[in-house]
């Protein structure tokens, strides 16, 4: 019996310790031991997140029309009038044409059921998503994309669906941003390596995870649910566009084998 207790309570203890380090440490340290019939394998696992802040220069505008009227073509011409107007206003700014995409377009029909035993037309509403890319950002450019979106909200029906930023060449940036955390890593482990008086040798398993964090997105602002349309949103907090910061963030998690 008194074996049994005392393997139960170092058990609890274990498991008590560990709670601990989980709650107090944001990225975890630990030595593992695992073996085979053939060969035993010591490791320590290191974690580390590295994060960067990048000033956006991309912006991705996306913008819808929607018409309601008894015949479907009526309907989609309805909607065709406010595209070409939108399309008319594009050219004034420096908006390459493979930037203006179209996202979606439809018709949907809008049934009266009577008695359950048939049905009646009564409406067709046409739709049309487009999505507008702004290229190289800077201070000024984002002034044009707000004098665009002022521009547009006089485009009856027209609904600005969101805004958002991001970066053109990511790649790069989260390449930099991985090889930085995979040192910090490395550097971890052999200082932890030293004060337990191991040595590490290569890397027995990784893992990595990233994320970019946007930092503007406008859902749903439009014309037709607002009183004063553009003036009264420029009259909130919100009013001014401006470029703030992405951040780019890579986790790796790494287990060296140690000797």
């Amino acid at each position: 019996m008194k074996s049994e207790e005392i393997i139960k309570t170092a058990i609890i203890c274990v498991t008590i310790i560990i709670g601990i380090m989980m709650i107090n440490n944001k990225f975890s340290t630990s030595l593992n031991y695992s073996s085979t019939e053939k060969h035993q394998l010591q490791t320590l696992n290191v974690q580390w997140k590295w994060e960067v802040s990048i000033t956006p220069d991309l912006a991705n505008l996306k913008i819808g029309f929607s018409a309601t009227r008894p015949t479907s073509k009526e309907a989609q011409d309805s909607v065709n009038l406010k595209v070409a107007e939108a399309q008319a206003l594009l050219k004034n700014f420096s908006i390459k044409t493979e930037d203006i995409k179209t996202e979606n377009m439809s018709i949907n029909t809008d049934y009266d059921y009577e008695s359950g035993k048939w049905r009646k037309i009564n409406w067709y509403t046409a739709n049309y998503s487009m999505h507008i890319i702004f290229r190289n950002l800077d201070n000024k450019s984002v002034k044009e994309l707000e004098k665009l979106i002022n521009q547009l909200t006089n485009i009856e029906t027209v609904n600005i669906e969101s805004i958002d930023y991001d970066v053109q060449d990511k790649a790069k940036i989260f390449t930099q941003a991985r090889e930085l955390a995979m040192k910090k890593a490395k550097q971890k482990a052999e200082e932890l390596a030293k004060l337990w008086e191991v040595e590490i040798w290569k890397p027995v398993i990784i893992s990595e995870e990233n994320g970019l964090e946007p930092f503007f997105f406008w859902n749903n602002y439009s014309q037709s649910n607002t009183a004063n349309s553009w003036e009264e949103w420029q009259s909130t907090e919100n009013s001014n566009i401006s470029l703030w910061q992405l951040k780019i963030s890579v986790y790796v998690n790494v287990s060296y084998q140690i000797k």
